[in-house]
């Protein structure tokens, strides 16, 4: 899987795995009346996705590549 995300940060990466890490730059707060929405999440999805990975005898891996 592929995506144009603008990458994670080099620094992030060795967090990348552990639960509740976002790379957003505030904390999300379901009552903002903002118009922009933050494209980050809560730090569930990826974690979750290697432990189903591993558990079905695969594995998921990040190469990453800021800026792209």
């Amino acid at each position: 899987i592929s995506d144009e995300g603008g990458g994670i940060p080099r620094s992030g990466l060795p967090r990348i795995f552990t639960y509740l890490y976002s790379t957003a730059n505030t904390a999300l707060d379901e009552h903002s009346t903002a118009d922009e929405v933050t494209m980050a999440g809560y730090g569930y999805g990826l974690p979750i996705s290697r432990l189903y990975a591993r558990y079905f005898g695969g594995d998921l891996q990040i190469i990453s590549m800021e800026g792209y």
